[in-house]
């Protein structure tokens, strides 16, 4: 997936319909949320259109980074067009991934710099009142 071979990728997906569980990157985390911070488009469309979890929380198994769900990601990285379909999928606009971790993706957005996002969340009803990462500002 992460080198873009789309025929493939296509061919896998219609081996198993268990795409929450099956799809994973080589680290543990949801393809999907892989998917968007390489910003393949098409391979998200793909698995949006196979079923997967577009609200999946990805927990780090290591120390760094808090938890987060594919929109989080797309607030990160500033992608408009993934953040469209992935609100039209279903997507959380104020998902909370753990309690532990309380990052919105207006924080994400904001975070990564990434003002137009960051507008377009809040057009879409982002919570501007909602914790951001362990109560920092």
């Amino acid at each position: 997936m992460e080198y873009g071979n789309i025929e493939q990728f296509k061919i896998l997906l219609a081996v198993d319909s268990a795409v929450n569980a099956l799809l994973q990157n080589s680290k543990g985390g949801p393809l999907l949320q892989t998917a968007v911070r390489s910003q393949k488009l098409e391979i998200v469309s793909l698995l949006l259109e196979a079923g997967v979890d577009v609200n999946e929380i990805h927990e780090p198994t290591d120390f760094f980074g808090p938890a987060t769900t594919a929109l989080h990601v797309a607030g990160e990285v500033g992608n408009m067009e993934m953040m469209k379909i992935l609100l039209e999928a279903g997507a959380r606009i104020n998902a909370l991934p753990t309690p532990k971790y309380p990052n919105t993706t207006l924080w994400h957005a904001v975070e990564g710099g990434n003002l137009e996002v960051a507008n377009t969340v809040l057009v879409a009803g982002a919570d501007v009142n909602s914790p951001p990462y362990e109560m920092a500002t």
